[in-house]
């Protein structure tokens, strides 16, 4: 069953059936479909959590004036207001633990404290606010409480393109960077992603924190223009990190993670088993066809995938733990999502709708975007979080 407690008709799962009569026939045709491997995890008996609706924003149908564009990152402080990037704002939008909306941080523009295109958010332990901005290639640094301006710091190119920004620590930041076939690297970083370390001024202070393959791409040379995207259902590296400093990073391949603590300890690897997800013929099909590029449609034919990453998605919570969403196979709307400790025990389970995705976890909530199936309006909510201990 689908752990998941929302209002006004949009999840799932209370006792009494009869109290969702709209969601009956979604209700039986998730159960029917459940992701591979859930089987094999409720005969080891995890824990299920559940998940209840504490508040939601940017709901059409609840008028509650605010409407989004399409939430891109968010981030949670000791208080317990959020932070959401989202592409429909110039600025970073603050709300209260009950989500009222408290304001805004920055606004539209290239100068101090002004954005172009705000794409993720990190809190640290004292509750500064970085936000990264991809347009401008850009971290903005915010004080707590007041948020008011304090630095920004802007990410050079070294041959590798900068793909983003993992976090503050006490050191500096992480950025991630990767490598692009045809670029003039050398070939052994063309198709890597690697993690930066830069001090408080902007100088790198470690060259490659962590690094791995990136996702193999589809490359085309139409007469010296490099065309290229990324291949479908290929494995892909993630960096992610966690509340005390820690990065985790790995391959989708396997659910297999290197945690690198920032002190200088001996990195530790954590694995949990999982069973492989099949990339369906009608998947292939899809994807060959809505293909416009011709000398793509033969590299898909070729290159495609048989089997799906390991999973999708990695987001660390404030307690130690990992939460990861697995692949889903074919016609499964329910995406399954376990929560591992740092010596890669899964500790609990849970299944989600796949238009549902989560940024963030803290202090007993998680935050994500849902998106609605019927009006394709996305909104951001909180839930709270039982493991039914």
């Amino acid at each position: 069953m689908i752990r998941l407690q929302m209002r006004r008709g949009v999840a799932i799962a209370r006792s009494s059936w009869a109290a969702v009569p709209l969601l009956v026939s979604l209700l039986i045709l998730v159960a029917g479909l459940r992701p591979e491997g859930s089987a094999e995890a409720m005969q080891t008996r995890v824990p299920e959590l559940t998940l209840t609706e504490v508040f939601r924003i940017g709901d059409e149908d609840a008028a509650d004036g605010l409407l989004l564009g399409r939430p891109r990152d968010m981030a949670v402080d000791s208080r317990g207001r959020l932070y959401v990037a989202d592409s429909g704002w110039d600025e970073l939008l603050v709300f209260s633990d009950s989500g009222v909306q408290e304001g805004v941080i920055g606004r539209a523009g290239k100068g101090p404290g002004e954005f172009e295109r705000v794409s993720a958010v990190h809190i640290d332990a004292q509750d500064s606010v970085y936000v990264w901005d991809n347009s401008l290639q850009r971290i903005t640094i915010f004080s707590p409480d007041e948020h008011e301006y304090v630095h920004s710091f802007k990410v050079q190119y070294d041959g590798m393109l900068p793909g983003g920004f993992v976090g503050a620590v006490d050191r500096g930041f992480l950025i991630r960077y990767f490598g692009i076939t045809g670029w003039g690297l050398p070939a052994r970083m063309e198709n890597l992603e690697k993690v930066k370390l830069f001090d408080w001024s902007g100088k790198a202070i470690m060259d490659s924190v962590a690094y791995l393959p990136r996702q193999e791409m589809l490359v085309h040379d139409d007469e010296g223009v490099i065309w290229g995207k990324d291949l479908p259902f290929r494995d892909k590296p993630h960096f992610v990190l966690a509340h005390d400093q820690t990065l985790y990073y790995g391959s989708s391949s396997a659910i297999r993670l290197v945690r690198t603590a920032m002190d200088g300890a001996p990195n530790e690897v954590i694995e949990v088993s999982h069973i492989p997800v099949s990339v369906s013929k009608a998947e292939r099909d899809k994807i060959i066809q809505e293909e416009e590029e011709r000398a793509f449609k033969r590299i898909l034919r070729d290159r495609l995938p048989e089997i799906k990453p390991a999973f999708v998605r990695i987001v660390p919570d404030d307690e130690e733990r990992l939460w990861i969403a697995l692949s889903h196979a074919e016609k499964v709307t329910a995406v399954e999502w376990l929560v591992v400790d740092s010596t890669g025990t899964v500790v609990a389970r849970t299944e989600l709708p796949e238009y549902v995705r989560l940024y963030a976890v803290r202090e007993g909530r998680a935050y994500g975007r849902l998106t609605s199936p019927e009006t394709d309006v996305p909104m951001v909510v909180a839930w709270a979080i039982d493991f039914n201990e």
